[in-house]
């Protein structure tokens, strides 16, 4: 590159530097804390504090993050672009596929047509020959009665054995079969029998409902799953309703605070891993079950109450659980803790946080290694392009809404990483859920929240 057009680029760069200084809002919210001191004077420091932030050593983090952010993009742009031609090949060999099959499904019906067009010929040429066979005897017959044809037994005028009533299988065809029309039979989860009581005053979570294959409920407990609850203490039991089937987990009250009203209710420092452990739940039965979840922290006490619950919306409950069944649109988004992940050997090496003291009136303060901050930042988008890149191999296809960026903060709280819409096909969406589920293996250590949302697969039972 020439002297000249260096020239123009950092031209280019200042005006659109410029650009980016008067549309941002937290920048002029900076400048006003210089309302008291001359603007020329704070023009002039601002101006050398930016020369020294490109020096050499801060220029070379700078060009490496920018040429990150680009190399990303184009990983994540080479990414779905394989992903693309691997569905368009699998739709063509799919598609040859059913067009082979429908030739010899097609071949097959008129080489039975064929041979049932012969079979009805001969059958017709014997009848023939056994009318002519008979004939001779009607002309003998004076009082002008006609001998019976022979029929093969157990064969209509046509040669074809008759059909029980209502079908080949004996079932009536027009009878409905309800929510059975869309659920099967089986039993999804390994169950045990119940080892512990349930009382009217002990408090009981839900996480969700699915179909409920014997449809015998009566809103009392049948067996419990071999999978803890959230808190880790209790185990989740079944609770069969009619055609639905709930899980729920009692709650250990003595662990929690409680409101005004006697609820039990979250702290902060409870409330962030609760998030993971319910969302983590939650994913695991979903690759068993049509799930409908029901909004996080849904509580009640006793059984009486939860079977008041469902009666009073029990009809809502069956429209959302088809709603469910028939759905194909889901929302992924991946969360990350960065207080947490920060801590992992794959992030520090020795596994520490280096800390530095600040000679001040103010207390000292634990300041994370900045190298630390960007390894973590640059592995959580690497595991966001992994995470979307495994799940489009079962989706139709999928919109990526946001993506972390390089430049992104340090966040105290669970951050989001990865925003995708997903079509997902009802003959992949078990693989897809499995996909989910799996997720925290691939990542062991991470703990990574994993959230998936459906507008018409989801319904709020309570005002928690």
């Amino acid at each position: 590159m020439t002297n000249e057009e260096r020239k123009k680029f950092s031209d280019t760069l200042l005006k659109e530097l410029l650009e980016r200084l008067k549309a941002s809002t937290g920048f002029r919210r900076q400048l006003e804390g210089f309302s008291t001191l001359p603007p020329a004077r704070v023009a002039d420091r601002l101006v050398k504090q930016f020369e020294n932030l490109l020096s050499a050593q801060l220029r070379d983090l700078l060009i490496s993050l920018v040429e990150q952010d680009i190399r990303s993009e184009k990983e994540i742009a080479a990414a779905m672009k394989a992903q693309e031609e691997r569905r368009v090949l699998e739709e063509t060999k799919a598609r040859e596929a059913r067009e082979q099959k429908a030739a010899a499904q097609a071949k097959k019906e008129e080489e039975a047509r064929k041979r049932e067009e012969e079979a009805r010929k001969r059958e017709e040429e014997a009848r023939k020959r056994e009318e002519e066979a008979r004939r001779p005897a009607r002309e003998k017959d004076t009082a002008g009665e006609t001998a019976p044809s022979k029929k093969p037994a157990g064969k209509t005028e046509q040669g074809k054995v008759p059909v029980a009533p209502g079908g080949a299988d004996g079932f009536r065809s027009g009878e409905s079969s309800g929510i059975m029309e869309h659920f099967g039979t089986r039993e999804a989860f390994p169950t045990s029998p119940i080892d512990f009581s349930i009382t009217d005053e002990d408090w009981l979570y839900l996480y969700g409902y699915c179909y409920a294959p014997e449809t015998s409920g009566k809103g009392h407990p049948t067996r419990k799953l071999d999978v803890r609850a959230f808190d880790r203490k209790n185990d989740i039991f079944l609770l069969d309703y009619g055609d639905i089937r709930f899980f729920v987990s009692k709650l250990t009250a003595s662990d929690y605070i409680a409101d005004k009203g006697g609820r039990p209710t979250l702290d902060p420092q409870k409330s962030v891993w609760f998030k993971y452990d319910h969302e983590k739940i939650i994913n695991h039965l979903r690759t068993a079950e049509v799930l409908v979840p029901v909004n996080p922290w849904s509580i009640f006490r006793g059984l009486g109450e939860v079977t008041r619950t469902i009666e009073d919306r029990y009809v809502d409950l069956l429209r959302t659980l088809i709603d469910a069944h028939d759905a194909t649109e889901w929302e992924v988004e991946v969360f990350g803790y960065d207080d947490h992940i920060i801590k992992l050997p794959a992030i520090t090496q020795a596994g520490k946080v280096r800390t530095t003291e600040r000679e001040s009136r103010h207390p000292a303060s634990k300041v994370r290694d900045v190298k630390f901050v960007e390894r973590l930042i640059f592995r959580e988008k690497t595991i966001a392009q992994e995470i979307h890149s495994n799940l489009l191999f079962f989706a139709q296809r999928g919109k990526l809404d946001h993506m972390i960026r390089l430049d992104s903060a340090f966040m105290n709280d669970w951050k989001s990483i990865m925003v995708c819409r997903y079509t997902v096909q009802k003959d992949k969406r078990r693989k897809f859920c499995e996909a989910i589920s799996s997720i925290n293996e691939t990542y062991p250590g991470y703990d990574l929240m994993v959230r998936v949302i459906n507008p018409s697969a989801f319904i709020r039972l309570t005002d928690g």
